[in-house]
């Protein structure tokens, strides 16, 4: 779990579901905000990654556990670190883990490139 001591501490975190194994990678400025944000959307069936929501669903709250991979001193290395972790774990493949994009990327105010949305598409049309 996630303490609110970390209310302000960037950090790189997972979701793991423990009965298959497969995580989901994330990284945050507020680790505890962020952390309840997945809470509260994933109990009320609303999260934006289908993936992770269809397993929640499936396996229960008490089959998942929300950890600390790294806690990021220089937030400005905050995506180069979320992205070094999604390359060693691979937790965009689907046999590994729930994330649907292979970069780690700010989505906020973020525009995709052209290349991006199909890389995303395809990715999306594999797990179909």
């Amino acid at each position: 779990m996630i303490n609110s001591n970390l209310q302000k501490t960037p950090i790189i975190y997972q979701i793991k579901n423990i009965i298959n194994n497969k995580i989901y990678i994330g990284s945050a400025k507020n680790g505890y905000r962020r952390f309840n944000e997945h809470l509260r959307r994933l109990e009320s069936n609303k999260h934006e990654n289908s993936y992770l929501q269809n397993s929640w669903n499936k396996y229960k709250k008490e089959n998942f556990i929300f950890e600390i991979i790294e806690e990021i001193k220089d937030i400005s290395r905050l995506l180069e670190r979320e992205q070094y972790w999604l390359d060693l774990y691979k937790s965009y493949e689907d046999d590994k883990g729930y994330n649907i994009n292979i970069n780690a990327t700010n989505r906020l105010g973020m525009k995709h490139s052209e290349e991006s949305k199909e890389k995303m598409s395809q990715k999306h049309k594999e797990k179909i």
